[in-house]
């Protein structure tokens, strides 16, 4: 490859200049038809295994280019997909934020609701106690204001005199 002192002799270097060119040649030449075939073998393949076929250089140089293009793709479409994703994830938390926000409020109301009601049913059970011992008051009177008028016919009739069956004929 080199001449005695050890530099590259022209022909080599044009060897080389000639390779470059045809794997450029190569990858220029694909028809669209051809691109579109590669991809539909890229999609059955899958990523890992395409990835691998280019890292052991086992893909033609005239795919290599389709090949990164495709990957570069499917990196993108993954990225737009997570964005969407966390997206639709962060709406969905803001809902359930302002959800959250509305029910609290509303337990808010309602413990305040229930304070009042519990407020009232204590004044009303203090009337009842009231009411309760009035009407007790009102029984005890009611019962004594009896006793007094029992007590008081039966003095009177015990007053009256009595015929005896001697008197009474009858």
């Amino acid at each position: 490859m080199g001449n005695r002192d050890g530099k590259l002799t022209p022909v080599p270097v044009v060897a080389i200049l000639i390779g470059a060119n045809r794997i450029r040649s190569e990858t220029v030449s694909l028809t669209p038809q051809q691109e579109r075939a590669f991809i539909a073998e890229l999609e059955k393949m899958g990523r890992t295994e395409a990835r691998s076929r280019l890292d052991h250089g086992t893909i033609s140089p005239a795919f290599a280019h389709i090949t990164w293009a495709w990957l570069a793709e499917k990196e993108r479409e993954d990225e737009r997909r997570r964005d969407t994703f966390n997206s639709e994830q962060i709406e969905i938390a803001r809902v359930a934020s302002l959800a959250a926000e509305a029910a609290a409020k509303e337990a808010a109301r309602a413990s305040a609701a229930a304070e009042r009601q519990a407020a009232a049913a204590e004044r009303q059970a203090t009337a009842a106690e009231r009411a309760n011992r009035r009407a007790t008051i009102a029984l005890v009177i009611a019962i004594a204001s009896m006793i007094t008028t029992i007590v008081g016919i039966w003095i009177t009739h015990s007053d009256v005199e009595r015929p005896t069956w001697s008197e009474n004929p009858g």
